[in-house]
């Protein structure tokens, strides 16, 4: 699909893959017995940490895609008041 060499794909895979693990086994580590404490902190502030990502990703579309949007919206008026006319 993205025509990477397999040996490229295999290499970055296992990376990010180590660097994942790595990184989940020494919050569990760092955590330890507290586990619970944190779990209900993220109970708690999970729809505001997500609703934010949210309105941030929507923010960053909208700015990157804005060139784009505003061509399409002047074509749409622009057909539509020709068809007024």
């Amino acid at each position: 699909m993205a025509k990477i060499p397999f040996l490229r794909f295999f290499i970055a895979t296992f990376i990010g893959a180590y660097v994942w693990c790595t990184l989940l086994i020494g919050a569990g580590y760092v955590l330890g017995h507290e586990w619970m404490l944190i779990s209900s902190y993220i109970k708690t502030h999970l729809p505001l940490v997500f609703s934010l990502g949210l309105v941030a990703s929507l923010g960053y579309l909208g700015y990157h895609f804005r060139e784009p949007l505003k061509t399409m919206i002047e074509l749409k008026l622009s057909k539509r008041t020709e068809t007024n006319q």
